[in-house]
């Protein structure tokens, strides 16, 4: 039996309460597990946690240290200092740790957290991912212990975890490929984690699916390692945008403290938004529904503040690409949503900065990953039936080809997180719903033939 699920996006909490509960694993999803497990006997478990688990990139923590001073600019993974460990880690072969480690390591470890030799809560740092998902990694650590249990059955179990874009740095450092290691209770050697996977007993190749996303994988065709520790466009736009802004806005004067409250939680509601480049429309749905010239003063400044400090890192000024879409940027210029915006952003951007700045996509569509998928199953994996990708945060199942009486599919496993979508605009004035969603991929046998089963739930919450 294989699972696959993806985009879990566990995070530190500082840029917004998005974690999934442990009791959605533990209860709704093992429930489901063992009772296929009893119903079709199978000779081995394997749970492939397809990426994006850990969100290291989302996290206030790049901003500011404990003491409330700055963590300086060339210090995160796109300043100088992050850019030299990728040149110093990239084309290792081992995950060796050599010399002392830099700022942006010790940063990211504090944001990872480090699990304890105790192996107890407790004597994790506080505010950690680690500390603050503490029971739901518990889960994945415990996997082939919960399966023999429940199941009570005793066969081979394994967890296999591959890195996406938001976990990219888990595979950078040794250090903090390590530690994921010790909290998802994998085997301690050396190892790299791989960036795909290909089970031969059903046929599937897998891999998280940004690597066909020019926007989150700055070398789109190249797979091997060095290629996927390479810092790409997106990875700024995460944080400096995404994460900056409702951090910004929590800083200014002039705001009640409940208007206050009310506009950070919607803007921490970007992390949930897909695609990202509908960023700014839900930035403008947001204002017009606040509808308080303090509010919409107070974004403002916090746009300005935000543009000014993603404006300083010379990776994002320099940054181009000709696998991203022309037709983007005359979009963008005629948006409706341009003429609110005012401030340094309009005064400062050149057009291609616009491009990339309001228009980046967190994914690139799942058009740019269908495509992907054909070409992998048609030249890289011509044995495969299916091809599994997560990254778009959309649960898809889409036939892509029939070769020599072998169907194959495109499947993609989803999120567990919740998802901000927008709604129709046939009233050209759209509007966004929050959906909850929990998807995996289950494959199996039925009386010796290979099955394949796709799991969606959506739930959702009346405020």
């Amino acid at each position: 039996m294989l699972i696959i699920i993806s985009d879990l996006h566990f995070s530190d909490g500082t840029a917004g309460d998005h974690n999934v509960r442990a009791k959605a694993f533990t209860q709704v999803f093992m429930r489901n597990i063992i009772s296929n497990i009893k119903s079709n006997p199978t000779g081995r478990v394997t749970l492939l946690l397809l990426g994006d688990i850990f969100e290291l990139a989302r996290s206030t923590k790049w901003f500011e240290n404990a003491d409330g001073t700055r963590f300086d600019m060339e210090d995160r993974p796109w300043g100088a200092t992050g850019r030299a460990d990728v040149t110093k880690y990239e084309s290792l072969p081992k995950a060796t740790q050599s010399g002392r480690p830099s700022a942006t390591e010790t940063k990211l470890l504090e944001i990872l957290g480090r699990f304890p030799d105790s192996g107890q809560r407790g004597d994790v740092a506080k505010g950690s991912i680690l500390e603050v998902n503490w029971n739901a990694l518990e889960f994945f650590r415990t996997f082939p212990h919960l399966v023999a249990q429940g199941a009570d059955i005793d066969i081979p179990v394994e967890v296999v975890y591959l890195p996406g874009n938001h976990d990219r740095m888990a595979n950078l450092y040794p250090s903090v490929c390590r530690e994921v290691k010790r909290i998802l209770g994998l085997p301690g050697d050396d190892n790299w984690f791989d960036h795909e996977y290909y089970d031969e007993e059903f046929h599937v190749f897998a891999r998280h699916g940004h690597e066909h996303d020019p926007f989150n994988y700055s070398r789109v065709g190249s797979m091997n390692r060095t290629s996927h520790m390479q810092l790409c466009i997106g990875d700024i736009l995460a944080t400096e945008f995404a994460v900056r802004l409702p951090w910004e806005v929590k800083s200014q004067s002039g705001l009640k403290p409940r208007t206050r409250a009310k506009l950070v939680k919607q803007l921490e509601d970007l992390d949930n938004l897909r695609p990202l480049n509908s960023a700014m429309e839900w930035l403008y749905y947001k204002v017009r529904e606040e509808n308080t010239k303090v509010a919409q003063k107070a974004l403002d400044r916090a746009f300005d503040n935000v543009a000014r400090e993603i404006l300083s890192v010379e990776f994002f000024r320099t940054w181009e690409s000709s696998d991203t879409r022309l037709d983007d940027l005359a979009r963008a210029a005629t948006h409706p949503w341009l003429r609110w915006l005012t401030g340094e952003i309009l005064t400062k951007l050149d057009t291609g900065l616009l491009l990339s700045f309001f228009n980046s996509r967190s994914d690139f569509g799942d058009s740019g990953l269908e495509n992907g998928a054909f070409q992998e199953a048609r030249y890289g994996k011509p044995e495969a039936k299916y091809v599994v990708y997560g990254h778009t945060h959309e649960p898809t199942q889409k036939p892509l080809d029939v070769r020599s009486h072998r169907e194959v599919m495109y499947l993609n496993a989803g999120t567990w997180r919740s998802r901000i979508v927008q709604t129709s605009k046939f009233d050209r004035t759209p509007d966004y719903i929050s959906l909850k969603q929990m998807s995996y991929i289950l494959f199996s046998s039925d009386g010796g033939k290979p099955r394949m089963d796709m799991w969606m739930g959506t739930r959702k919450e009346e405020e």
